[in-house]
């Protein structure tokens, strides 16, 4: 047919024999070069709704994809042909979901004889199952329930889309074949390897509970965090700006390019062996893969007015901004929230660990030897080997989300600073673990002191689920860690919490961070890291920034004294300064 409307889509779909999966002829002048092709009647809707003379889409548009296609779309055409597009397609969606509704039959959740037998022996042998076997198990049995109930019904395309939600893969999964992992506000992972349509039985049921109520409590709590940590960042950022002139630095950043990271550095310029600045595209990115290339970057920008375009890359040319550091912290208030928001879906989406502390610290960038000579390190336990080893944890330096007091431990964030003999060095582990309460403790408020003699158990954890601690992610941006002491290793821990955020807003933000010991004012980048001092972010603004930054911290009277007095002294002031300084008493 030629000439497809919406509305013919819309007309076609009021036969009760035809769906979005029906197919018809296609022909346009453009996009098939009035050749006639037979698409699904849901690919003809949605190649009509993007423009004439955008390629023919022909594969399966899931989450992905529709990703792809709209970054496309934003970088092909005119900013409001390119909204307008998107709003169509948005207004359209939502139309095509009440004329052809994906819905779930009872016939689709009534099991084979044969599925329920081997449902049954993996309920039965699932105590012997490691986690990895476990998961692989559960999963070909959504695998055959999928091709047995739904693969030749439009609920399949729901099941396919990539989307999260009511109408996922896990989801499907945790009705028909096994609930799987749970995690209670603590921590603890249990696994329910029944389905709820199996049904629970007292202790199931209570375990299922557990999970949410903790998926309450994230819900409330927990995207809290996020929120302070992007705002401590933003205040601390907020004066760096894209410098339009090229710094021409010779330092890179040297980076193995893998299928992992290459979508965070897209757009980026990096430097070839004939010594010229090419641009990271999607198109030439693949070359790239397993390679090691010399990437220009914020680390090492020579530019005194901020970061230069070319160690910055065209990310901040598509937003039509100067604001990078701005920028940077919106993009990490973004990831965090998102993820923190799924953590209430958590034992659908993440990934269970086994804890092997000494293959933690094996890879990590602490202190080995100094560690082992105080500690007795054991795969699931670390245990005193001197008398009078102190940790001294302030709660009131974390979101009441991170940790839980309980009465012969703290479940808290593994990064943990450990006193010994005036030394002071941190554990690295990027997860909560139980830090237990030794006989010898000293509390006074939310302060509490530990002391423990040898053979005392320091830390416990058997399992964690993979998934993103702001916590630990604000305790790195603070400065307070012992084992970060050079710029690589601050972002490498940076980019485990976070890998998927574009890489380089986190090398602006540790390049903020790094400071000259000598002139605080000035990067450690403008001199190439020698005699640095880290700085955090919440203590940043009061060295660096604007008035409004210092002001944007809960400290009103240290704001003031700093920003328009000690900073301003034989200076002329502002009235609105002037009038800040007379109401709070300053002469």
């Amino acid at each position: 047919m030629n000439n497809w409307t919406i509305n013919d889509i819309y007309k076609k779909l009021q036969n009760p024999d035809v769906n979005l999966k029906t197919p018809f002829s296609y022909v346009n002048k453009i996009k098939t070069k009035n050749r006639t092709k037979k698409l699904s009647l849901g690919k003809i809707w949605f190649n009509i709704l993007l423009p004439d003379d955008y390629p023919l889409i022909l594969d399966t548009v899931d989450k992905n994809k529709i990703n792809e296609i709209l970054t496309d779309i934003y970088k092909k055409y005119d900013l409001n042909i390119a909204t307008n597009i998107v709003n169509t397609l948005n207004k359209e969606a939502f139309k095509l979901s009440t004329v052809s509704p994906i819905s779930l039959s009872i016939d689709n959740v009534i099991p084979s004889e044969e599925f329920e037998k081997l449902k049954q022996d993996f309920i039965k042998n699932s105590e012997n199952m490691t986690d990895k076997q476990f998961k692989n198990n559960a999963n070909k049995l959504l695998k055959q329930i999928i091709k047995e109930n739904v693969q030749d019904t439009p609920f399949i395309k729901a099941l396919e889309s990539g989307v999260s939600g009511k109408l996922s893969k896990e989801t499907f999964k945790t009705l028909m074949v096994s609930k799987g992992y749970c995690s209670d506000i603590i921590g603890n992972i249990t696994k329910i390897p029944k389905a709820v349509s199996d049904g629970y039985n007292v202790k199931e049921y209570y375990t299922a509970a557990s999970e949410a109520r903790n998926g309450f409590y994230v819900k409330t709590q927990a995207v809290r965090t996020p929120g302070y940590l992007a705002r401590k960042a933003t205040m601390a950022a907020a004066n760096i700006k894209l410098d339009n002139k090229e710094c021409k630095t010779k330092k890179y950043l040297n980076l193995t390019v893998t299928n992992t990271n290459i979508k965070t550095i897209l757009n980026r310029y990096y430097v070839n062996d004939k010594d010229e600045t090419i641009l990271i595209t999607k198109e030439n990115s693949k070359d790239l893969i397993n390679k090691k290339i010399n990437l220009r970057s914020p680390l090492y920008c020579k530019s005194k007015n901020g970061i230069c375009s070319i160690c910055y890359g065209e990310t901040a040319k598509q937003l039509n901004t100067d604001n990078i550091g701005i920028l940077a912290a919106g993009a990490l208030n973004m990831v965090a929230v998102n993820i923190m928001m799924g953590l209430r879906h958590k034992s659908e989406r993440f990934e269970v660990i086994d804890v092997d502390f000494i293959d933690i610290l094996k890879n990590s960038s602490a202190n080995i030897s100094e560690l082992n000579n105080l500690l007795d390190i054991q795969k699931t336990n670390i245990y005193a080997k001197q008398d009078n080893i102190i940790i001294q944890i302030d709660l009131k330096n974390y979101s009441t989300s991170s940790y839980s007091d309980l009465p012969d431990k703290i479940n808290l964030p593994g990064i943990i600073n450990i006193e010994f003999e005036n030394n002071i060095t941190s554990l690295p582990f990027a997860f909560n673990v139980d830090l237990m309460k030794p006989d010898q403790m000293n509390q006074k408020g939310k302060i509490f002191t530990f002391t423990y003699n040898s053979g005392d158990l320091i830390i416990s954890k058997d399992k964690y689920m993979k998934s993103l601690n702001p916590e630990l992610v604000s305790k790195l941006l603070d400065g307070t860690v012992k084992y970060i002491t050079n710029e690589i290793i601050l972002l490498e821990s940076l980019v485990k919490e976070m890998p998927k955020i574009g890489l380089v807003h986190l090398e602006l933000l540790v390049s903020i961070l790094f400071r000259d010991a000598k002139n605080l004012n000035k990067p450690a980048r403008l001199s190439n890291y020698k005699n640095i001092k880290l700085v955090g972010v919440k203590d940043l603004p009061f060295i660096t920034g604007s008035f409004i930054s210092k002001l944007g911290f809960q400290d009103l009277n240290k704001a003031i004294k700093t920003s328009l007095i000690d900073e301003n002294k034989g200076k002329q002031l502002s009235p609105i300064d002037k009038v800040m300084v007379r109401n709070n008493n300053y002469n």
